[in-house]
């Protein structure tokens, strides 16, 4: 019961750091490194959103451990797995689209290539 009612906190937690992206409930295909996507194309990719969430420092288990799952500042990390659509851009930028893993739409140079769309499942 404890494992559900924290992953619920968390949950909740995570939806107030979260930027709200409307969702859909169908993903397109997911990327593929290939040579034949052309301006227009929509694809699907995912992406790792890191943020942090307050919590309260546990400082028993820190001393017994030596560690803790709290910074000092009363926050600890977290990792957020979303996927969202993408739609490869008009003009000569559409031509990335077709360079494979270099622009995937979750890579750091994906926004050169392809514009992000909705979140979905």
């Amino acid at each position: 019961m404890r494992f559900y009612k924290c992953f619920g906190r968390a949950l909740i937690l995570s939806d107030l750091f979260a930027t709200h992206v409307e969702a859909t409930s169908s993903c397109y295909p997911a990327f593929r490194a290939k040579p034949d996507y052309k301006a227009g194309a929509t694809v699907s990719a995912s992406i790792v959103e890191h943020m942090t969430e307050p919590c309260a420092p546990d400082l028993t288990n820190q001393a017994n451990n030596k560690s803790s799952l709290c910074n000092a500042d009363g926050t600890r990390p977290l990792a957020i797995t979303r996927t969202y659509n993408y739609r490869c851009v008009d003009g000569p930028s559409s031509l990335f689209c077709q360079q494979g893993w270099s622009f995937d739409p979750a890579s750091l140079y994906g926004q050169v290539a392809w514009e992000k769309l909705e979140e979905c499942y």
